[in-house]
């Protein structure tokens, strides 16, 4: 039986204590955290740090909070509604579009661009290479070149699910490597700049390598053991539950997929309508930015942004159900029923989250274009106001994804709507004051490291692939070992997403109930308060 069935169904909100807890844990928890079910305006104000003149308002917005949740409890049984429906459809039209774009303009708009091509060409006189020069035929790298892609594609599979395992059973190696990862990289090319005789850029190296070594020994050292103790919850979850990784493989797969169709829907529609524009600026006339082709940007950037944040944000709420069930300790069949909710009943929350995102990106992609197109002008007084909004915008487009991350938890936990999974995420942060957690975690760092540790794995193996299955003298080993370094990185990265998510999960249940936490794994409870506690 689960703890939550334990609990009769009912989450402790607030941190209400469990008979069992000792009454030391009891007394520390009132210090630093309030029941949403009866906080006060003076706990508002005193314990969490709430504008007095706020205070009332937020009193009364925490109790709409409480009916919410106790409305829609954690993983309710049968089916649950659909939300936020009414986003699915204009994410079903662009899929429409995209993919129907894609069909329809692959053949004119190749032709176009060949035939823009070949203008170019005989415009710049280009020579070609005799045949007595080339040993080999190019259709001889074909078979080699996808041979090595597959090679490097698992040995960084192999090398993302090792990493995960070192993170479980070496978890402070792995931590203590990943954060001196980056001076030793910089000391490294330091040191290869010496010998090669460029001592002015070796010793710019040697300088930034240890500014990192000493922010990281001086300054983030003391984190380090708490990083230590969560890295190993987590890749405990992911070790218990290897098809997360391929789960969020199959995200990155399916997002270059997307990108593609994206890609050539828009950019055939596009040299489609505007080939005359195309053709000028190959003739050496630079027309202006006319304000179709600031459209044709703002589209192109919805269209990708749309599509590759759902499929981020389905990967997301897939991870945290199955980090909530182990929460709750319900384990059985978690993969599958939380990709289910993914993909029906919370799709409408996540279309809807992914389009105002991408209306924000696709803002922050037109107006970078017309900085760049004012700077490239010489009118500084607009490129200043330009540069103003898109950081502006950049500002919000970061906020808005970060809060809606951490929102899709309690969409894939309670299978509530984006905005009222919002608003209980900002009730639960600010009750538990839980967000003080954030600052002590580097699992960013963690993470990074991976991704390097993939993509080395990955070019090692498609050069080495690339030597022993091409021609001769078709320098195909270095061609390999760089987009294996590409694909290997793409692999680590997204097979270590979970992490991120999976944190987020755990910290978002036990700021509403830390019981379960408390009864199966007290130490980490205990981190939990500790540093709460010394902030405060």
């Amino acid at each position: 039986m689960s703890l939550r069935a334990q609990n009769g169904h009912r989450p402790l909100t607030g941190g209400e204590s469990s008979p069992e807890s000792s009454g030391a844990s009891e007394h520390a928890a009132k210090e630093y955290r309030s029941d949403l079910k009866t906080v006060t305006e003076a706990e508002l104000i005193n314990r969490h740090g709430v504008d007095p003149k706020k205070a009332e308002k937020k009193a009364r917005d925490i109790q709409f909070v409480v009916s919410l949740m106790e409305q829609h409890e954690p993983f309710p049984g049968g089916t649950r509604p659909w939300r936020d429906a009414f986003c699915i459809a204009p994410f079903l039209i662009i899929c429409g579009l995209v993919f129907g774009g894609a069909l329809l303009f692959y053949g004119p708009a190749s032709q176009e661009l060949h035939k823009l091509i070949a203008e170019e060409q005989k415009a710049a006189k280009t020579t070609t290479l005799s045949p007595s020069s080339s040993t080999f035929d190019s259709s001889e790298l074909v078979a080699p070149t996808f041979a090595a892609l597959a090679v490097s594609l698992v040995a960084s599979l192999v090398g993302a699910l090792a990493f995960i395992w070192m993170s479980m059973v070496a978890t402070a190696c792995v931590v203590w490597t990943s954060l001196f990862l980056t001076p030793v990289i910089l000391f490294c090319l330091g040191a290869a700049c010496f010998v090669m005789g460029q001592a002015l850029i070796g010793m710019v190296f040697m300088f930034l390598g240890s500014c990192f070594f000493f922010c990281t020994w001086c300054c983030w050292r003391r984190f380090i053991p708490f990083t230590i103790r969560v890295l190993e919850t987590v890749s405990e979850v992911m070790t218990a539950h290897p098809a997360l990784c391929l789960v969020s493989i199959g995200g990155r797969c399916m997002q270059v997929v997307w990108f593609v169709c994206t890609c050539v829907a828009v950019g055939g529609a596009y040299i489609t309508t505007m080939g005359d524009s195309i053709k000028e600026s190959h003739s050496g006339e630079e027309p202006e930015a006319s304000g179709a082709d600031y459209l044709w940007i703002f589209l192109f950037g919805f269209a990708l942004y749309s599509g590759s944040s759902v499929l981020q944000f389905t990967c997301d709420v897939t991870y945290a159900g199955v980090f909530g069930r182990w929460y709750f300790q319900e384990t059985d069949n978690s993969l599958m029923a939380s990709m289910k909710v993914a993909w029906t009943t919370s799709f409408g929350s996540i279309c809807f989250g992914s389009m105002a995102l991408a209306f924000v990106r696709a803002l922050d992609m037109v107006v970078t274009t017309a900085r760049k197109a004012a700077q490239e002008e010489g009118n500084i007084v607009t490129c200043i106001l330009l540069l103003v909004v898109e950081c502006l915008i950049g500002c919000i487009g970061d906020l808005l994804e970060y809060v809606t991350e951490w929102a899709m938890v309690q969409v894939a936990i309670r299978g509530v709507g984006l905005l009222d999974a919002g608003r209980i995420l900002g009730s639960l942060v600010l009750c538990s004051n839980s967000g003080l957690i954030l600052a002590d975690l580097l699992l960013g760092s963690v993470t990074s490291c991976g991704t390097l540790f993939c993509g080395f794995i990955g070019a090692i193996a498609g050069g080495l692939a690339g030597l022993a299955f091409g021609p001769s003298g078709a320098y195909l080993w270095a061609a390999s070992g760089t987009i294996g370094f590409i694909l290997g990185s793409i692999i680590g990265r997204a097979a270590l997403d979970p992490i991120q998510t999976g944190t987020k999960t755990i910290i978002s249940l036990w700021a509403e109930d830390p019981n379960p936490l408390m009864e199966f794994d007290h130490d980490m409870h205990n981190e939990f308060e500790s540093k709460i506690q010394s902030k405060m």
